[in-house]
């Protein structure tokens, strides 16, 4: 027992007891005399952690049984979370019917103003051709709307009208001005208003007719340029009027029909064009418009861009082909295009010098068996394979003076 610190045995399982190995006095120098005691410390220590380990799971049991008394409560609640889910849903579905109608209101204001802009630069009816008398003057060759509608109004009542016309009276005789101010080609005038090239042939035939009948009695005609403004306003009234009256949804459909079909029409962008290739053919000479696209991506990367462009690089593209295929006039792409004629005339100005340079590569002096294989029969019959080229000029007479010498000095 002397080995022992506490003086007696400590438990078997009772490893933290400082007795529970006896060590004391057990090696051969046991008999030297030091400090053999203990710390007693140690083991109040470890029954201290042994009480608050305790305290712990007793902490944790408590706990247990809350949350279990909670649980309890939960199952007493009578809006299950099926309901929730079910009001939640039926929320979501009015704040998305909000923002539906929400966003239906804005489009309803958006779509007339894209609509209207559509209107006032491509189409030729009477509202868009009204508010710009530049515009009339340009066309028709009358200085002001007034004065137009005035002749409109003589001779409309004169013209045959058929159930199967595509166009209203008003844009028939447009057609039928334009193609005498400007000799445009039918298949031009055929794209602008969206027909066909014979019923086109069909309308301006029969108002050509009827303004050189009527042109003899002008000087008779009783209606001023006063009460023919007077009457379009009363008509410009009712036609509000009746435009008030329509039904949204209905008026939401029409104005997305109609916008499209100016797109298609009148539009010279990437959308509108790509759906039609003879249209790409007529106005850029380009059988197709992967072939357009070819060439404008060939072409745009070397075409100084400005933040001040109006147009796209499309549409600018689309100016300087028009102009070299068409040689139209530059006021009238500025107004197909809605711009100025400055503008497009500087874009054409920018774009001509880069298709020239990036275009130069693709033309090709054929070789000489190509020349001698593609030679018209005729000229080797009478020149055999000697002829490279063939030039094909004609020649102006000029009054001759009787002096020589000045003949000579008019070569």
């Amino acid at each position: 027992m002397r080995n022992l610190s506490t003086g007696k045995v400590a438990a078997l399982f009772d490893s933290t007891n400082p007795d529970w190995a006896p060590f004391l006095k057990m090696r051969p120098d046991a008999a030297v005399p030091h400090n053999t005691k203990a710390d007693p410390g140690r083991f109040q220590r470890v029954q201290q952690r042994h009480r608050k380990l305790q305290e712990i799971a007793q902490n944790q049991q408590d706990l247990i049984q809350d949350e279990n008394i909670d649980v309890e409560n939960m199952c007493n609640v009578q809006r299950t979370a099926e309901d929730v889910a079910a009001d939640l849903e039926v929320v979501i579905l009015e704040r998305d019917t909000l923002r539906q109608k929400k966003d239906s209101l804005q489009l309803r204001v958006d779509i007339p103003k894209e609509n209207k802009k559509y209107k006032e630069h491509f189409a030729f009816d009477e509202g868009s051709t009204s508010i710009d008398n530049r515009k009339t003057h340009f066309y028709t060759g009358l200085p002001t709307f007034t004065l137009f509608m005035a002749v409109f109004n003589l001779c409309k009542d004169h013209v045959p009208n058929y159930h199967r016309n595509v166009l209203i009276p008003f844009q028939e005789s447009m057609v039928d001005m334009m193609r005498l101010g400007f000799n445009l080609l039918m298949e031009d005038l055929a794209f602008r208003f969206g027909i066909n090239v014979s019923l086109l042939l069909i309308c301006s035939t029969a108002f050509i007719l009827v303004i050189y009948h009527v042109s003899f009695c002008f000087i008779n005609v009783q209606r001023t340029a006063e009460d023919v403004a007077a009457d379009l306003e009363v008509v410009i009234l009712e036609r509000d009027t009746l435009r008030q009256k329509k039904d949204s949804r209905q008026l939401r459909v029409d104005i997305l029909k109609e916008n499209k079909k100016y797109k298609e029409h009148f539009a010279f962008d990437e959308e509108s064009t790509s759906i039609d290739n003879r249209k790409t053919h007529f106005y850029t000479g380009l059988p197709t418009f992967t072939l357009f696209m070819a060439v404008f991506n060939l072409c745009k990367d070397h075409v100084p861009n400005y933040h001040r462009n109006v147009l796209s690089p499309f549409q600018e593209s689309m100016v300087d082909m028009m102009r070299l295929r068409l040689n139209l006039l530059m006021e009238d792409l500025a107004f197909r295009f809605g711009v100025t004629q400055s503008t497009i005339s500087i874009i054409i100005t920018r774009w001509l010098d880069v298709v020239a340079l990036r275009m130069k590569s693709f033309i090709v002096w054929p070789e000489r068996e190509t020349l001698i294989k593609t030679m018209p029969e005729c000229f080797k019959k009478s020149f055999g394979t000697s002829v490279t080229l063939i030039i094909d000029c004609f020649e102006l007479f000029i009054e001759t003076p009787f002096n020589r010498r000045c003949d000579l000095n008019s070569i």
